[in-house]
């Protein structure tokens, strides 16, 4: 498999009116939500899982984003076309990709059929006021990645760890 393999978008379409999305989170590619877009997919939803912006490539890339509502006003595009074409729209939204979910409901006036949004990764979570502090005081641009010597605890192959730890060893 190769590097674009990864970073492609999951379209699994079954022909109904109904359409579960997923957003992932910061610094990852739908890849990692693959096996759950095809259990969803079992229900004969359609389901689709979009390459967020400024993903899939290296952390330069990320490194990019002039601030989240870059994400956020690209997520009201995606799931406004989603709206006008589907009956029922349901999303599922992990760490960035929740807060793109949550943008667009509470900030843009938006409205789901249906919306679950995780939180952000252990990692984080655990030192969210060492990060905000450190943030501010030294104006921190990047983290390591959290998951850089994780790999036993990811559901992906080998080589999607590799390309990813050398591609986006830290994170905005």
């Amino acid at each position: 498999m190769n590097d674009k393999e990864f970073s492609k978008n999951i379209n699994i379409n079954d022909g109904s009116d109904v359409c579960v999305f997923l957003f992932h989170r910061l610094s990852v590619t739908p890849y990692e939500l693959k096996t759950w877009a095809e259990k969803i997919a079992e229900l004969e939803v359609n389901v689709k899982v979009p390459l967020l912006p400024y993903h899939g490539g290296d952390s330069t890339l990320l490194y990019s984003v002039n601030s989240a509502d870059d994400f956020y006003e690209w997520g009201r595009n995606y799931i406004e076309s989603l709206k006008s074409t589907y009956q029922t729209v349901i999303e599922l939204g992990i760490s960035l990709g929740g807060g793109t979910i949550f943008d667009f409901l509470v900030n843009k006036g938006g409205n789901l059929d249906a919306a679950i949004m995780l939180v952000t990764g252990g990692f984080a979570a655990k030192e969210l006021g060492l990060l905000t502090w450190l943030v501010r005081i030294f104006n921190l641009k990047a983290i390591r990645n959290p998951f850089i010597k994780e790999y036993d605890k990811l559901p992906v192959p080998l080589e999607y760890y590799n390309l990813k730890i050398k591609n986006i060893p830290k994170v905005p």
